[in-house]
């Protein structure tokens, strides 16, 4: 599979035809926004935490605590650049 995408042209790609290529594409074009939003509300709900004035206990306690921390971190961002280039 992986052999067949770095094979294709760009031309095969622009064809439209439904090659492995072309569906990493698409799933590629698909995927970017959703990282991108998921980027954004994570590194904005981060923020809020760290300035808001809840203790450190009931922030480390935040049920979505995780979520946050991944959508924020600079891997995510990383991640989230690449897929839009």
């Amino acid at each position: 599979f992986l052999k067949s995408i770095r094979t294709e042209s760009s031309a095969e790609v622009a064809s439209g035809e439904d090659s492995a290529c072309a569906l990493v594409v698409k799933l590629c074009a698909a995927m970017a926004p959703c990282m991108r939003l998921y980027a954004f509300l994570g590194k904005t709900i981060e923020t809020a935490l760290e300035t808001d004035s809840i203790d450190r206990a009931d922030k480390e306690g935040h049920p979505y605590r995780r979520w946050i921390g991944e959508y924020s971190s600079l891997e995510f961002e990383a991640l989230a650049r690449k897929l839009e280039s």
